[in-house]
């Protein structure tokens, strides 16, 4: 079991390296555990994001010369649920061309499959105005990115949750309103 561990870390880090290497470089990670199934076919899904979030290499930039890569990435029927309100594809084409006027810069620091059609990232996206990690699960349709979610919200939700749950217990099952 030993030797299949060594061997399954090794490979994946041999898959990482070919990826780097078959499109050019356009992984960073920031952490060995950054996990990239190499596929040698250039019209994936992987290569489409990847490409894509290369050009967020903290440059500013008009949104118009990575449109295309956009669009590769995208499915026109996107939406995310965010705050109870849904993101549209267009809503995430203004956030990103604000995020490529101030110079915004994209590290992964994870990618790994949940299925056939969901994947788990992590990045880290840094500009003069934030610096933050975000954790989302994708739902990819036809190689573009169908559905989002934000696995941080949706931990920070069940955390307000559970709070609540124990501020109701300590409060004897009465409802706030009424111990106040």
């Amino acid at each position: 079991t030993t030797k299949t561990a060594t061997t399954t870390a090794a490979q994946q880090q041999y898959n990482i390296q070919q990826l780097q290497n078959t499109n050019h470089g356009i992984i960073q990670t920031s952490s060995s555990h950054a996990t990239v199934q190499a596929e040698a076919v250039q019209d994936t899904f992987e290569t489409h994001f990847l490409r894509y979030i290369r050009t967020f290499d903290g440059s500013k930039r008009a949104f118009s010369e990575v449109e295309a890569l956009f669009n590769q990435l995208y499915d026109d029927d996107f939406y995310e649920s965010k705050n109870d309100t849904l993101i549209t594809k267009d809503q995430v084409k203004q956030s990103h061309t604000r995020l490529f006027e101030l110079g915004s810069k994209v590290t992964l620091t994870h990618f790994k499959h949940k299925g056939v059609d969901q994947i788990d990232i992590k990045y880290r996206l840094v500009n003069a105005e934030s610096d933050r990690v975000i954790h989302q699960r994708i739902a990819t349709k036809d190689r573009k990115i169908i559905r989002a979610e934000n696995l941080d919200q949706a931990k920070h939700e069940h955390e307000i949750r559970r709070e609540w749950c124990v501020w109701r217990n300590v409060l004897g099952g009465k409802s706030a309103e009424k111990s106040v």
